[in-house]
């Protein structure tokens, strides 16, 4: 059972603001319910890393990425 407090929006808010650099968590947390789905992924998309994750929330026809040298890890090539 969730704690009502954490079902106020500006609340939970807060709670993963003090989450920010821990983003596995907030995945977590987002993937969790519905009440912490909104305010995890707030934080989670205000400031990302790499375009990848962006990305990968596209149509897979619009776009081709391939890995640049061979490397899978390695910075990808987008091809539209």
């Amino acid at each position: 059972m969730i704690h009502q407090c954490l079902l106020v929006h500006e609340l939970f808010g807060l709670v993963c603001e003090v989450l920010t650099q821990q983003r596995t968590t907030l995945a977590s947390l987002a993937r969790t319910c519905r009440a912490f789905e909104g305010p995890a992924l707030d934080v989670l998309w205000r400031e990302i890393e790499e375009l990848r994750p962006l990305l990968c929330t596209m149509p897979s026809d619009l776009f081709e990425m391939k890995a640049k040298d061979g490397h899978p890890h390695d910075n990808a090539v987008v091809r539209l």
